[in-house]
């Protein structure tokens, strides 16, 4: 892969970092600008050479970065794929079709159905998805599939979704290590914050990497409250 692929998916992956969930031109053209300072300095080379990246190696596609960041926001809001498509166009073999694909893979879009009719009654639960680098390597480890019932989650241009969950929460002083971090889609995600079943290790379908079982007994132990059965598949 280029160097200048490169420099722009670590911009890319510092975005989702600054933005913090916000969803707008301005949050994203602010967190991009934190970003291109970050991989400036860890590569030592200037600002505006990272910048110069992203115009030179875009074009004719992506002029400025203003239409840059307006295409970042598009993937996040409405799950267009034309920054993942461009980017794509500049792969030498499939292990940067890879990296691309993963890098935006852990920059995840808004679910589609985002607004609710004005008769209902909206009710919010907040639920904290983080996407730390170890997060990403145990969900490429297991292909973006559940851990729990091997399921995963594809859209019509192939892009992959599935979630992070710590067995020892962060917020309880658990570790952000492999150990302490299963693969798993959006459903189990919820029904694990829950406290919706008991694990054992033979309830992982799939297991490539090492769960302690220290953090699989504090979830038993601390986090585990219901009795929701584990769907499987055949």
């Amino acid at each position: 892969m280029s160097a200048q692929i490169e420099q722009i998916l670590e911009v890319i992956n510092g975005i989702n970092t600054h933005r913090r969930g916000n969803l707008s031109l301005y949050a994203i053209s602010r967190s991009r600008q934190k970003a291109t300072r970050e991989v400036a300095l860890h590569r030592k080379i200037t600002t505006q050479s990272v910048l110069d990246k992203h115009i030179r190696k875009l074009r004719p596609h992506i002029k400025n970065v203003g239409e840059f960041d307006g295409c970042l926001l598009s993937y996040l809001t409405d799950g267009s794929t034309e920054l993942r498509d461009i980017l794509l166009r500049h792969k030498v073999d499939e292990f940067d079709s890879e990296r691309i694909f993963n890098a935006f893979s852990s920059v995840s879009p808004n679910a589609v159905d985002v607004a609710d009719p004005p008769d209902r009654v909206k009710s919010t639960t907040n639920r904290i998805i983080r996407d730390t680098s170890v997060a990403r390597r145990v969900k490429v480890i297991y292909g973006y599939r559940c851990q729990l019932c091997g399921q995963y989650l594809e859209n019509q241009h192939g892009w992959h979704y599935a979630e992070a969950h710590h067995l020892k929460p962060l917020g309880h002083g658990g570790p952000d290590t492999d150990s302490n971090v299963l693969c798993v889609c959006p459903i189990h995600h919820v029904i694990l914050d829950y406290g919706g079943v008991r694990l054992e290790s033979r309830d992982f379908t799939l297991l490539r990497h090492d769960v302690s079982a220290e953090f699989i007994d504090y979830h038993n132990t601390n986090v585990f409250k219901y009795n929701i059965s584990l769907m499987r598949t055949s």
